[in-house]
C-alpha cells in the first residue's frame, strides 16, 4: 500500500541515506526550495518493507496546469530524477501511483510501471572517479585544455566562490536575468536563489562560482552536490568576456575542487537536443551524453505542436525587447505553471 510521508522528516532522509543513486535532486532541501518558492505541495510516496522500513519511495510536487487537472512531478525544476529502491519494489510503487484515478503523475526518468516515455533532451556526465589527471587527460585538447593553458598564462580570469547571499541574490542574479534576457528565455524569480543560498547553500548542498575581470563579474554558475555528484544547474556568463574563457575557468575550479573531495560524478545537466554549441561545449570535458526520458501517466505531457511553438516564439521576443525588470515579472507568472 502507498503511503506518503513527510519529505522534509527524517525518515525520508534516513531512507537515502541507504541509496547509491540518490542525486541532489532527492535530498529534501531541493523539493522544500521549490516547493516554497513557488507555493506548491511537496511530499514523499512509499512502499514499505515487511519490517516496516520504507522499501522504495519518490519525492513529488504537485504542480498546478492551465487548462488541465493538476500533475505530479518528481520533480518540476529538476532536469532528472525518478524512484529509489529495488527493482521489484520500484515496478509495484509506480503502478500503484499509476492506478490512483484522480492523479496524473510525470517523473524525470525512465520507470516501470507508467504508460509513456518520451525522450525530450539529453544530458552530459562526467565519470571523476578516476582522479583530477586522469579528468584532466581526457577533456578535449585544444578546445578545453589549451583555453584552460591560456587563460591561466593571461590571468585575468578569477574565479572565487561565494561567501554571502548577496553575491548569489545580486551579482550571480544580475548575471543570470541579462543571460535569460539575450536567450529570450524568462529568469527564474529571485527568491528562488534566496531559498537556494537559506536552504542549500548554509547546509553545504550548494555553491556559487563567479568569474571575474578587473573585480566585475562576468560568469557565474550554481551547482548543487550531494553523495558525492555535483550538479551544474544554473549558469550565466557576458558574451563579451567569453575570449577569456571564464565559462572553462569556473568548470576547472568546480572539477579541481569535486576531485579533491572525493565526488565521483559531475552531471552537466540537460540540453535541447537542437543546441548543438551546447552539447559539443559539454562533451569536450569528456562527459558521455545520453538520452534524457521522462515517464508519464494518462494526459501528463509535455506540451508541443505548432501552437506551443509559436507561443514559445513570441514570448522569446518580447522577453528580448523587454527591460530587464519586467522580464523577472514575467518569469516570476509564469514558472509556477511551467515547472
Amino acid at each position: 500500500m502507498v503511503e506518503t510521508i513527510n519529505i522534509g522528516g527524517d525518515e525520508w532522509l534516513d531512507f537515502l541515506h541507504t541509496q547509491e543513486s540518490a542525486t541532489p535532486f532527492h535530498h529534501p532541501s531541493w523539493a522544500t526550495v521549490v516547493s516554497e518558492v513557488y507555493g506548491l505541495p511537496a511530499s514523499a510516496f512509499i512502499i514499505r518493507a515487511p519490517d516496516g522500513t520504507i522499501a522504495a519511495g519518490l519525492p513529488a510536487i504537485r504542480v498546478p496546469s492551465l487548462g488541465r487537472r493538476a500533475v505530479w512531478k518528481c520533480l518540476p525544476f529538476t532536469d532528472t530524477c525518478g524512484p529509489l529502491g529495488g527493482d521489484q519494489e520500484t515496478r509495484a510503487l509506480m503502478i500503484a501511483l499509476r492506478e490512483r484515478e484522480a492523479e496524473d503523475w510525470e517523473v524525470r526518468s525512465p520507470v516501470p510501471g507508467l504508460a509513456t516515455v518520451q525522450k525530450v533532451a539529453v544530458r552530459h556526465c562526467l565519470d571523476l572517479r578516476s582522479g583530477l589527471d586522469a579528468v584532466y587527460a581526457g577533456f578535449h585538447r585544444s578546445q578545453v585544455q589549451r583555453a584552460l593553458r591560456r587563460a591561466e598564462r593571461v590571468g585575468i580570469v578569477h574565479v572565487r566562490e561565494a561567501n554571502e547571499r548577496g553575491d548569489l541574490t545580486e551579482v550571480y542574479y544580475g548575471l543570470h536575468v541579462d543571460t535569460r534576457k539575450r536567450q529570450g528565455v524568462p529568469p527564474q524569480p529571485r527568491r528562488l536563489f534566496a531559498a537556494i543560498w537559506d536552504e542549500l547553500h548554509t547546509a553545504g548542498l550548494a555553491s556559487t562560482h563567479l568569474a571575474e575581470i578587473d573585480g566585475l563579474p562576468v560568469a557565474g554558475a550554481v551547482f548543487l552536490h550531494w553523495n558525492r555528484i555535483l550538479v551544474y544547474k544554473y549558469g550565466a556568463s557576458r558574451t563579451d568576456a567569453w575570449k577569456a574563457h571564464p565559462n572553462h575557468m569556473i568548470f576547472w575550479d568546480a572539477i579541481r575542487k569535486a576531485c579533491a573531495t572525493g565526488m565521483t560524478l559531475l552531471d552537466f545537466g540537460l540540453s535541447d537536443p537542437a543546441n548543438q554549441g551546447l552539447r559539443v561545449f559539454k562533451s569536450n570535458w569528456g562527459a558521455k551524453e545520453e538520452a534524457l526520458e521522462y515517464s508519464f501517466s494518462r494526459s501528463a505531457r509535455l506540451p508541443h505542436g505548432a501552437s506551443h511553438s509559436r507561443a514559445q516564439r513570441l514570448l522569446g521576443v518580447a522577453i528580448r525587447r523587454s527591460p530587464p525588470r519586467v522580464c523577472e515579472r514575467i518569469g516570476s507568472a509564469l514558472y509556477r505553471f511551467s515547472a
